[in-house]
């Protein structure tokens, strides 16, 4: 073989071993977007086998969930008010939008308050819920992510994050 043709076909074993490898980390990061795809819709089927959550509802309580998580993380402390959660969902690169719909329909949050490392009584306590819970019974967020569906008797027996 000449030099010539050594020398075309490493080019030709070099670009293909680009394509290869390029083509495999594709695969990976598809097989990783599916696998977070699966888990969430997993999320989302056990938490409509508890309570029959509306979608809404979950995507308002989750990342009520994620800015809170994020705002105390850069600052030592949950956000004081709801331009501070909405900071915090910037944060954490979630929409605002389901936010501002929380805050439209009356959702309360306890401000001010630390979930990133919780004791083992605060991770049972309220971090936010639908107006309705205390009287009526409604969708309820816990300090530990938990979303549950509680009656009023059962949403009066658990106290606000960061209560004693």
């Amino acid at each position: 073989m000449s030099v010539k043709t050594c020398f075309q076909l490493l080019v030709v074993i070099l670009v293909s071993s680009f394509f290869v490898t390029g083509c495999g980390e594709l695969k990976k990061a598809r097989k990783t977007v599916k696998k977070s795809s699966s888990k969430l819709k997993q999320d989302l089927n056990d938490l409509q086998q508890r309570g029959k959550v509306d979608p809404m509802v979950y995507r308002k309580l989750n990342n009520i969930y994620k800015a809170y998580q994020a705002y105390e993380k850069k600052n030592g402390q949950g956000p004081a008010n709801w331009n501070q959660l909405k900071e915090g969902a910037r944060l954490a690169n979630v929409e605002t939008s389901p936010i501002d719909e929380a805050k439209r329909e009356g959702y309360t949050v306890i401000w001010n308050g630390k979930i990133n490392k919780l004791s083992e009584t605060d991770q049972w306590g309220l971090l936010a819920y639908d107006q309705r819970a205390p009287l009526n019974g409604g969708w309820v967020l816990l300090a530990n992510k938990t979303m549950e569906k509680m009656s009023a008797e059962d949403f009066a027996s658990f106290k606000p994050l960061g209560s004693k």
